[in-house]
């Protein structure tokens, strides 16, 4: 059974990165892309987003985690993820992106403490 865990884990690997490929041109997560900047600042009582009305295209949110515990922030439509950033070190700044059509979205903002707010945005 050993000698075909290496076939298996390459086959494995194939499939996942033709599902990643098949998710391209849906709007999310566009790592490379900078686009329009926008600031979030995450802090014990939530999140607070510098803009709420977004250009479309590419929209990098710079997160700074000032909660003083781990921080979680992610892009969600219709209550699904479309770009996530977990992890985020207390006094950590790192970028999220995303590529986001005209619509309406939600920034989420969760911390260690538990503290956890959503802010409404407009793109377009």
């Amino acid at each position: 059974m050993a000698r075909y865990a290496p076939w298996f884990a390459v086959c494995a690997a194939a499939l996942g990165m033709s599902a990643i490929a098949a998710c391209g041109g849906e709007p999310g997560s566009t790592p490379g892309e900078k686009g329009t900047p926008v600031a979030i600042t995450v802090t014990g009582a939530g999140c607070q987003v510098a803009a709420t009305k977004l250009p479309e295209g590419s929209i990098t949110f710079t997160v700074t985690n000032q909660s003083g515990s781990t921080a979680e922030v992610g892009v969600y439509s219709g209550g699904k993820p479309l770009a996530e950033q977990r992890g985020i070190g207390a006094g950590a700044v790192t970028d999220l992106v995303a590529t986001l059509r005209s619509g309406s979205y939600e920034i989420a903002c969760r911390t260690g403490s538990g503290a956890e707010s959503r802010q409404p945005i407009t793109v377009g």
